[in-house]
């Protein structure tokens, strides 16, 4: 089941969000401040977090500079009641893919939580790719430090064919997940002061 985090100092749009993506399938934590969800973050991977700016205490822009060092891969919808295009590009360039003005309607919400799915789904695959990279790089580190004449030469050349086959398919598949990953960051609607895509 897809996880999502809300954090808003006001329990009303708590309920709100919880409210409208319980009716959905999702499971759906709630905190009202950076000291309530930092142990929510570390434990739990969320598809993503809706933060709303204006928290007292840690506000939710610094708040996202915290998310982002548990994790730079999270997805993070910033949300607010007083947009401007300052604290959107400010967001944006700490690393939240979404800004919305409140009330935020159901379609818009449902929208933003189907395309975070979908680029959890690809940083998934990714990162997956990645690490069975780097596992076939260290099969053939750990043989090559084998003495010579503990290598038989035919088993060598085979596993250094199929490594090189390996690492051009596995090249050919990440630039395909990179390209879906950048094309996912396109879809999220950036947007300011005005609903103005920035």
């Amino acid at each position: 089941m897809s996880k999502i985090l809300v954090i808003d100092d006001e329990r009303s749009i708590q309920q709100s969000f919880k409210k409208r993506l319980n009716k959905e399938g999702f499971d759906v934590d709630v905190a009202d401040g950076w000291q309530n969800s930092k142990e929510l973050i570390q434990n739990n991977l969320y598809d993503i977090i809706f933060l709303d700016i204006k928290i007292p205490g840690k506000n939710g822009l610094e708040i996202l500079k915290e998310i982002m060092k548990i994790n730079s891969q999270t997805t993070v919808a910033m949300i607010t009641g007083n947009p401007s295009e300052e604290t959107a590009r400010i967001a944006l360039t700490n690393g939240a893919v979404e800004y919305l003005e409140k009330p935020i309607n159901k379609d818009v919400l449902l929208k933003t939580v189907y395309r975070a799915i979908e680029r959890s789904k690809l940083i998934s695959e990714k990162n997956k790719l990645m690490k069975n990279n780097m596992d076939f790089q260290k099969k053939i580190d750990d043989l090559i430090k084998e003495e010579p004449k503990e290598i038989e030469t035919n088993e060598f050349n085979e596993l250094i064919n199929d490594f090189v086959k390996h690492r051009k398919q596995m090249a050919k598949e990440l630039k395909v997940v990179k390209k879906e990953l950048d094309k996912s960051i396109d879809n999220f609607r950036i947007r300011g002061y005005c609903g103005k895509k920035l």
